[in-house]
């Protein structure tokens, strides 16, 4: 269990570092999310007013 606190540790301080691969790691999350939360708002039908059910006939 040591090993994986120990690699947690790295890899939060390589997140929270000032590295340019880090810089682009939070870019990519940011635009991931972005991207996601476009379609949800945008592209999918989650949110639509439902149609009736005689629309179908």
């Amino acid at each position: 269990m040591a090993s994986v606190s120990h690699v947690v540790e790295r890899v939060r301080a390589w997140w929270y570092g000032g590295s340019v691969s880090a810089a682009t790691a939070w870019t990519c999350a940011l635009v991931a999310l972005a991207a996601l939360l476009a379609w949800f708002f945008i592209c999918s039908p989650y949110g639509a007013p439902a149609s009736p059910v005689y629309a179908e006939f």
